[in-house]
């Protein structure tokens, strides 16, 4: 349980100085021991909660880790001096195909 106590205080940490190979790898392990405390006969309940717990408190900072690396859902939009000008600008005439005779 002192992992679940230590995760809990993490969720204060700013997510700057989060692992996020740490953390991922820590799930990975947790996820890894949770089927085998599921699959070994008799079933070990106990242990099955304590990596459960762990693992759910692991979640929350990886969440947060993945949230502040993400890249931005849309880019900013170009300066001005960059921007296409509207098709009726004289300025892009000569872009324009001439019409059919």
């Amino acid at each position: 349980m002192g992992f679940v106590v230590a995760g809990l205080v993490d969720t204060q940490r700013p997510p700057e100085i989060i692992s996020g190979n740490m953390t991922s790898a820590m799930c990975v392990y947790l996820a890894l021991f949770m089927r085998f405390a599921w699959m070994v006969q008799p079933r070990n309940y106990l242990l099955l909660s304590c990596h459960a717990a762990n693992k759910s408190v692991q979640l929350y900072p990886l969440s947060r880790w993945a949230a502040a690396n993400a890249p931005p859902r849309f880019p900013a939009p170009p300066p001005a001096e960059f921007r296409h000008p509207p098709p009726s600008s004289p300025r892009c005439a000569c872009l324009v195909p001439p019409a059919p005779a």
